[in-house]
């Protein structure tokens, strides 16, 4: 009986803080769910550290998964900061579809305007100028990823312009995008202002101005 008493004792008995820590580590869920706290996680770092020092020592620990979870899927940080690239470009900032070109060009200002003046647009932003300055392969690689997919997120948007007979070229859509992007990048990241919505009603008048 005194056995059974000193064995049911140890099963009861509370976990230490260390075992704590690492059984919180243990975050398990559906895949989509996982990547989603990992591309968190690394936008959080990215705002910290430079990309080149990123590591999955460092990720697992803020994300608060298993190291060997992220070998598995990615099997080397390039590659998760590729797929956490295309995730922004397709998650965070989703093109806008108002049915008109005005609004288009409003709501695609407005989307931009929040992810530029939010923590992760920032890191974004960072990681295009650092690859100005870099030598790096890999970055300049992970900076065309990025590019890519917002490429053709615009030239979606100014395909339905072109079917609604608003336009006359996508190039023309495509250029009006520079307008209104480039402006921001320096406003937010290489000033440091806020883009804010007297800025913002400018950019959509420029754009429109442009466009017809």
């Amino acid at each position: 009986m005194a056995n059974s008493s000193v064995r049911n004792a140890a099963l009861t008995k509370p976990l230490k803080p260390a075992a704590v820590a690492e059984s919180k580590k243990r975050k398990r869920g559906r895949p989509e769910q996982v990547s989603e706290v990992v591309f968190n996680a690394t936008g959080e770092l990215l705002s910290e550290i430079a990309i080149q020092s990123l590591s999955f020592e460092l990720l697992a620990e803020r994300a608060g998964v298993h190291k060997t979870t992220l070998y598995r899927r990615w099997g080397k940080p390039a590659n998760l900061i590729a797929e956490f690239l295309k995730w922004v470009s397709t998650k965070r900032v989703p093109m806008p579809d108002t049915g008109t070109l005005e609004g288009d060009i409003k709501a695609f200002v407005k989307l931009y305007a929040t992810h530029f003046n939010s923590d992760l647009g920032k890191t974004i932003n960072r990681i295009l100028i650092d690859n100005q300055a870099s030598a790096s392969e890999e970055l300049a690689d992970w900076v065309k990823i990025h590019y890519e997919y917002q490429l053709k997120s615009y030239t979606d948007l100014a395909k339905r312009a072109l079917d609604r007979g608003e336009i006359n070229r996508i190039a023309d859509f495509l250029f009006a995008t520079e307008l209104i992007v480039g402006p921001m990048l320096l406003r937010s990241t290489l000033s440091g202002f806020e883009i804010d919505d007297a800025a913002q009603d400018k950019l959509v008048a420029v754009a429109l101005a442009y466009l017809t």
